[in-house]
């Protein structure tokens, strides 16, 4: 399960238990536990009851900081806040009928191991859930499950605080939407030790074996846009050998893919334009295929769309997929990878998807890995160029749903992060196996990410200035024989590396050249607005000439232009949200391309 919480992934965790999407007020939600918004106020008062801020000297302030001081040590709040999200998704199928509230506790106990049963729980394993047992919906639980008899068991166990009168159920409420929503507030009352890094642009830095790997991809024709294009590999939508003519097809005097000129930022070049609209929410990020025809969404269930039909003026054909989250598909176009729910991880052959039969993807179908391959949430994933040997990065993170931010955020990662790096090999053709696994020390680095070739990783550094978490900038890694060498990083001046000061911003993705690295960064606000206030855009960095980040798109308040990436090409789709409608759309670019095309 992953919510809408910043800096909280642990390296590996894969969760069993059904996700959600993390919006206030969901009126399809069936989680019993109401979670509201908050006024800055009711933010300020729950940080005070928790211990990060003074407040108003109310008898409640610092009731659990006064006994947790881990509480203020983000490594630890990984932690706590991870084992709040598990606990809170255990209640999303609603406790109604007995067979709900039996799955519930069921799902309660599995959180402190296997067949452990929910009356031996302890408070480790619920977060700031355990504030809430004495909240009605928990004895309610009990009660419709018929074991009213373990309640008393139960509370004794797992209840915080210790000794202390249990918060009253409407405040308890707020504590948990300040912990499921406004975490990311949370670098506002936290001190932080990160480096002090990245005040400025000026301080960009990229390592000559860096620029020297960059230029030998992108110039030397070594990158997979390349190879994809030796091999004659289609490009979606594309009518001749002209990259910008993408996407001009029409159909009874309409556009296929509908003109959105109007967010462009003001003097970019090339057109954006509208690929499909999404009739139901998603989870987390998007990726297309290389060739562009598929576009992979996590949701409920989580889907990929193929948009072939298009062109032919018929609706998209949408494959349900039995996961959660984070879709990826391998640059030489062979494969696709989903994480969650019972299967795990999983890597299918993407021939899978040529079947115009094929409705739901379960992977048990031919072609797909046959176990969980238990890499962690988060992955990013790429093949290698030379021996095909797919290899995988996944350390800590930060979470964005899609729907919940609206404000450039300080990630949070601290001193314990770490990084897994997987290698991922084919056997007999038809199953994927896991052959090797390296576990780094990434302190103050996470929200990893790859270039599609596997030989650039790209972090966030959560940096700070007078204690005080901030952006750190993106920092860049080749990942040669010297990457992880003593199982730790290198050295901030180690010409294999680079470090973009790009005053925030999230999720990058590398070209398939390996030369242009897209990301998006929402408005900078002093505090936390509604939706309808603020909006998010994207930029790309040209990593071989760029001296700064250009952005992409103006997207009006309320519009946020998210999860950017690239297919094979060179063209870069993005996810666009209308606050106001709660409207989704798949959108491509060709801007980019001219942006490169002007660095030489």
């Amino acid at each position: 399960m992953k919510l809408v919480l910043v800096g909280l992934a642990l390296i590996g965790l894969v969760a069993c238990q059904p996700g959600k999407s993390s919006r206030l007020h969901d009126e399809k939600a069936t989680n019993p536990f109401p979670t509201n918004a908050l006024s800055v106020d009711d933010i300020r008062t729950v940080a005070a009851r928790i211990g990060y801020a003074e407040g108003d000297g109310h008898a409640d302030n610092g009731k659990c900081i006064g006994c947790h001081q881990n509480f203020n040590n983000i490594d630890e709040l990984d932690r706590l806040y991870n084992s709040t999200s598990f606990a809170y998704a255990c209640f999303d199928s609603g406790v109604k009928t007995r067979e709900d509230a039996t799955n519930v506790l069921a799902c309660l106990g599995s959180l402190a191991g296997d067949n452990a049963d929910v009356k031996d729980i302890g408070p480790a394993n619920l977060g700031f859930m355990a504030a809430g047992v004495d909240h009605q919906v928990f004895k309610d639980l009990f009660k419709t499950a018929g074991r009213e008899a373990d309640y008393e068991d139960f509370k004794a166990n797992a209840g915080m605080p210790l000794g202390g009168t249990a918060f009253a159920d409407q405040d308890f409420e707020k504590i948990l939407s300040w912990v499921l929503y406004y975490y990311p507030s949370l670098a506002d009352f936290l001190k932080h030790d990160g480096p002090d890094v990245c005040r400025s642009p000026g301080e960009t830095r990229i390592g000559s074996k860096f620029q020297d790997y960059v230029r030998r991809m992108s110039e030397g024709g070594l990158g997979w846009e390349h190879v994809n294009m030796a091999r004659g590999l289609p490009m979606f939508a594309c009518v001749d050998g002209n990259k910008h003519n993408c996407f001009t097809q029409s159909t009874k005097g309409q556009d296929v893919f509908p003109l959105k000129d109007e967010w462009k930022a003001p003097g970019v070049a090339g057109h954006i334009r509208v690929l499909y609209q999404f009739d139901e929410g998603t989870n987390y990020w998007i990726r297309s295929s290389a060739d562009g025809r598929y576009v992979a969404n996590g949701g409920h269930p989580s889907a990929i769309i193929d948009l072939q039909n298009k062109l032919e003026g018929r609706s998209a054909r949408k494959i349900s997929v039995e996961a959660l989250y984070d879709p990826g598909f391998l640059p030489d176009n062979s494969g696709f990878i989903f994480q969650g729910e019972q299967y795990g991880s999983r890597i299918c052959d993407q021939s899978l998807l040529d079947s115009t039969d094929l409705v739901t993807i379960d992977f048990m179908q031919p072609g797909c890995s046959q176990r969980d391959l238990q890499i962690g949430l988060y992955q990013a994933i790429g093949s290698n160029l030379d021996s095909g040997d797919i290899r995988t990065l996944a350390g800590y993170f930060s979470s964005d749903d899609g729907y919940s931010l609206v404000r450039d955020i300080a990630p949070l990662f601290g001193k314990a992060a770490e990084l897994s790096v997987d290698t991922i090999r084919r056997v007999n053709d038809s199953d994927f196996e896991k052959i090797s696994s390296q576990q780094l020390k990434t302190p103050y680095h996470g929200s990893w990410m790859m270039s599609p070739a596997n030989q650039i990783a790209s972090s966030i550094v959560s940096a700070s200035t007078d204690g005080k978490a901030r952006h750190g900038g993106y920092r860049l890694f080749l990942l040669d024989e010297g990457f992880g060498r003593d199982g730790s990083l290198p050295e901030w001046n180690d010409e294999s590396t680079a470090l973009l000061c790009t005053d925030g911003g999230e999720k990058p993705n590398i070209s398939f050249d390996e030369r242009m690295m897209a990301f998006y960064r929402y408005a900078k606000q002093p505090q936390r607005v509604e939706a309808l206030d603020s909006s998010s855009d994207i930029y790309v960095y040209d990593l071989l000439r760029g001296k700064e980040a250009m952005a992409l798109t103006q997207m009006p308040k309320g519009y946020y232009a998210q999860f950017p990436h690239f297919r094979s090409d060179g063209w870069l789709y993005f996810t666009v949200y209308k606050a106001e409608t709660d409207e989704r759309f798949i959108v491509a670019t060709d801007a980019s391309l001219y942006v490169e095309k002007k660095a030489l």
